[in-house]
């Protein structure tokens, strides 16, 4: 035999060698494995619901939904308001007392007997802000009434002494807030207790009788988005906004309001209005840079174009101080 035969059977000998090793090695559970933070970041993209459910993948996934710092609720995801209520009980008194980065509540249910306490907003709001939550996310689905005493929701952060632990707990971490079909008061406005809120989301929401935002107590909040909110009385009424810290606003299909905007550190607007608006009463926004417009209107003979001009003449005293400046009007045409 030479040379090469007998280096081709030691090769064939060592491959084979190779591959019974590789058949008797046991197959690694890579899943099991893997480190907690990467567990908790990836069931932090789930709804809680779903997150729940991975309990059954192993020993060691039983209980990694009880570290996740998000909490992901959504009524939509279940076939019964009752169902979504048990489930968000079971989670708040099962989930280990730690702290959390964000909080997502979409629920609310027209159809229950008594949905101002079938429904599960107040505790789940509490939940977030005795545990530390940074970002809370509140959609009301239905049923805005339901809501109305919202601002006494904050009322222990709002009112306590920032020296007193006993009533204030936590209440230097929330920066963002949404909110969706909910009541607001003067009462949320003189709230003081989140120094270090920095966006307020506001869609479909009911501003009190007076239809005043008043922001003046949140030092560090720059960003507010306002969409389909009105005064309780409805459309037609003027609407205040105060927020002396703001950066950026951006104001939506708000109605038939007068618009008073005090904002002197403002440096983004952006307006999606109908024409129909009353415009803007004793509004001056001297640091305004960069302001997107989109304007609609039903038909103009039916306003009056005196109406559209003063309007008009308004919205651009206010914009004039705007280094760059986008309108998209492409429904109105004013001969």
């Amino acid at each position: 035999m030479d040379s090469d035969e007998r280096s081709g059977g030691e090769l064939r000998k060592s491959v084979k060698i190779r591959r019974r090793g590789d058949e008797e090695e046991t197959p690694t559970d890579r899943l099991t494995h893997l480190p907690g933070p990467i567990i908790y970041h990836i069931l932090s993209l789930l709804e809680t619901n779903f997150a729940v459910q991975t309990s059954v993948l192993s020993r060691d996934w039983n209980r990694a939904w009880k570290h996740v710092p998000v909490l992901n609720l959504q009524r939509n995801s279940f076939e019964t308001a009752a169902k979504f209520n048990s489930f968000v009980s079971k989670v708040l008194s099962l989930r280990y007392n730690l702290k959390l980065d964000k909080v997502v509540y979409v629920g609310g249910d027209a159809n229950l007997p008594n949905p101002g306490k079938g429904n599960k907003s107040v505790s789940v709001i509490n939940y977030a802000l005795s545990h530390g939550a940074q970002h809370l996310v509140v959609h009301r689905q239905s049923c805005k009434t339901v809501f109305r005493d919202f601002s006494s929701v904050f009322s222990e952060y709002c009112n306590g002494d920032n020296n007193n632990n006993n009533n204030n707990k936590h209440n230097n971490n929330l920066k963002t807030l949404d909110l969706k079909l909910v009541t607001l008061d003067a009462g949320f406005g003189a709230c003081s207790g989140f120094p270090m809120l920095t966006t307020l989301n506001l869609t479909d929401c009911d501003l009190g009788n007076e239809g005043v935002l008043t922001l003046v107590n949140f030092p560090c909040l720059e960003n507010l988005v306002v969409a389909e909110c009105f005064p309780s009385d409805g459309p037609g009424r003027r609407m205040k906004i105060y927020g002396p810290h703001l950066l950026t606003l951006e104001v939506k299909h708000i109605g038939l309001c007068e618009f008073d905007i005090f904002a002197p550190k403002l440096e983004f607007l952006g307006l999606r209005q109908n024409v129909s608006s009353n415009g803007f009463i004793d509004t001056a926004l001297p640091t305004l840079d960069r302001a997107y417009i989109e304007l609609t209107t039903s038909d103009v003979s039916t306003m009056g174009k005196r109406r559209v001009g003063h309007y008009l003449n308004s919205l651009f005293q206010v914009l004039q101080s705007a280094k760059t400046l986008r309108i998209n009007w492409s429904t109105l045409e004013v001969r």
